[in-house]
């Protein structure tokens, strides 16, 4: 999991979100790399508004490493994410 970390740190989300970014943001970051934009959607430095919601990075980054683990050893048990209630 750390690895995977390490992997994906400072690697834009729609990069590597798969299925889990939001359509929003993958339009908004195909368009800014597209370069028909006259300038990034935001100033160098900061975060565009739809990265800076939703789960954080770490959070993101465990779920995802956790779906591609799964489907990648096999006999590996089944991960399952709980809300709170259920603990």
């Amino acid at each position: 999991m750390v690895q995977f970390l390490m992997e994906h740190v400072n690697v834009p989300w729609p990069e590597w979100g798969g299925d889990d970014v939001d359509p929003g943001q993958k339009i908004a970051y195909q368009l800014e790399r597209s370069g028909m934009l006259k300038g990034p959607l935001v100033p160098p430095g900061q975060a565009p508004f739809l990265a800076t919601t939703g789960p954080g990075f770490f959070t993101r980054g465990v779920m995802q490493s956790l779906k591609r683990v799964e489907t990648s050893v096999p006999g590996l048990a089944p991960v399952a994410v709980c809300p709170a209630e259920i603990f």
